[in-house]
């Protein structure tokens, strides 16, 4: 069963510690009697259920939570689409249908009252559930407010809570749960007003953005396992911070940037392939995904060691620590030139390489006069005897059957014009996905050289 986790401190000892509390839940009897009185896969026709069903869940008060009146922030499976309890008011919706319930009732109408009757589906039996964490919750923040620095909880939608442990140590709890992709649970840690970036995420995780790394230290599978992960690395953070604030500089703060850099020379180096990570779709795990197309690895080299730009703000703070950011950065602009000379001598190739495939492309129509000169009388004769159109997508799947059970004289021919047409489709494609890496690789010098004409 779940339980409610706390970061709690230990004052005369200056040590953090997390503590498990057990959820007290005084709605185990209503939730019996509430079953055992209206079963959850029943259907009922009686003319009474709808009002039973109301009038029990409103009669069913205990202690300040009311299963029917009251709205709930909990959010039960961290990574599902929105689930529809915050902001419900089961009152108003139960309410809204009980004149015409009566209604249904006075004239008889078994199918209407059968379907309002329905209505007790729709109440989460869940439901208390989330009253009794919510206010166990609340018992275990008071009972110990003077320890407690941080706890687990289930909010659901954007949510950034502040813990201070010192002066100098705050951290964030920043989540958003509960809204499928868009759901999210951040870290933040802030040491002496400086945030812990964690540059070393930015090479090799493929979908992430420099503007996301940047709002968090470490992020989190949507489970509530996390939680537990979370107050262990606050643990262990804030303990070496306490009793060796130098070995905690060099590993939270410059140990991030000497990976990234550890990184940078990696990913230049990597020709052949290049493996990255990336979330699954739920956001519990990290999943591998291997590059190999040239293309694709020079653009990820050039997008990754140019995008490490973006954090040149976030490693000049570092200052504050006596550490050589000028070291560091003049290190990520010697890579920016040297991914930006290595773009711009593949880009000569592929400019080239448009070039040969729009000669090969005009070359095949030149020697394809004959067959595109049947092509256009037999469009004739589909159109005129067979309705068929002479567009491209309509007739050349179909020419093969066509021609095997018509003209299976001219069956060679056939053959002829879908080779053709297969070999214009590949040219054209070809092009097209050179075209599209020359933008992107133009994109990638335009960047930098934005970059260094700004300073």
């Amino acid at each position: 069963m779940e339980k409610i986790i706390t970061l709690q401190l230990d004052k005369k000892q200056d040590k953090l510690f997390l503590f498990e509390h057990e959820i007290q839940n005084p709605y185990i009897e209503i939730q019996e009697e509430l079953n055992e009185k209206f079963p959850f896969n029943t259907q009922n026709s009686s003319k009474t259920f709808f009002l039973e069903f109301y009038d029990f869940l409103c009669e069913k008060i205990s202690g300040k939570r009311h299963p029917l009146l009251d709205n709930i922030d909990y959010c039960l499976y961290y990574s599902y689409p929105y689930q529809g309890i915050r902001w419900t008011t089961l009152k108003d919706e139960f309410e809204k249908h009980i004149e015409k319930f009566k209604k249904a009732v006075v004239e008889n109408n078994v199918e209407e009252i059968q379907e309002y009757n329905k209505l007790h589906f729709g109440f989460d039996r869940n439901r208390f559930d989330f009253f009794a964490f919510n206010d166990s919750l609340e018992s275990v923040k008071i009972k110990f407010k003077d320890s407690i620095v941080a706890y687990s909880h289930n909010y659901v939608g954007f949510t950034e809570i502040l813990f201070i442990v010192d002066e100098n140590f705050k951290f964030y709890i920043d989540s958003n749960l509960g809204f499928g992709k868009s759901s999210y649970f951040f870290l933040k840690v802030n040491y002496k007003g400086v945030q812990i970036v964690p540059f070393s995420k930015w090479i090799y995780f493929r979908y992430e953005k420099t503007s996301i790394i940047k709002k968090y230290t470490v992020e989190y599978p949507l489970a509530r396992s996390s939680w537990t992960r979370c107050f262990n690395y606050i643990i262990e953070s804030y303990q070496l911070y306490k009793t060796n604030e130098s070995l905690f500089i060099n590993k939270y703060m410059v140990g991030e940037l000497d990976e990234m850099l550890r990184q940078v020379k990696e990913v230049f180096s990597s020709d052949n392939e290049i493996k990255t990570s990336y979330w699954d779709e739920e956001q519990t795990e990290h999943l591998e995904e291997v590059i190999t197309i040239y293309e694709e690895i020079l653009f990820y080299q050039g997008h990754k060691i140019v995008g490490c730009l973006d954090f040149v703000g976030s490693i000049l703070v570092l200052s504050e620590f006596s550490v050589e950011v000028s070291f560091y950065i003049e290190k990520i602009e010697e890579y920016v030139v040297k991914v930006k000379k290595k773009i711009e001598l593949h880009l000569i190739i592929l400019k080239k390489r448009i070039i040969e495939l729009q000669i090969e492309k005009e070359n095949l129509k030149i020697n394809s006069i004959e067959i595109l000169s049947w092509e256009k009388s037999f469009q004739g004769l589909l159109k005129e005897k067979h309705n068929v159109l002479s567009y491209h997508s309509d007739y050349l799947s179909f020419l093969p059957q066509f021609l095997e059970n018509n003209f299976e004289s001219e069956k060679q021919l056939c053959i002829e014009l879908l080779s053709f047409h297969e070999e214009m489709e590949k040219l054209t494609d070809s092009i097209s996905n050179t075209e599209n890496f020359v933008r992107r690789f133009s994109g990638i010098i335009e960047d930098i050289n934005t970059y260094f004409d700004g300073d």
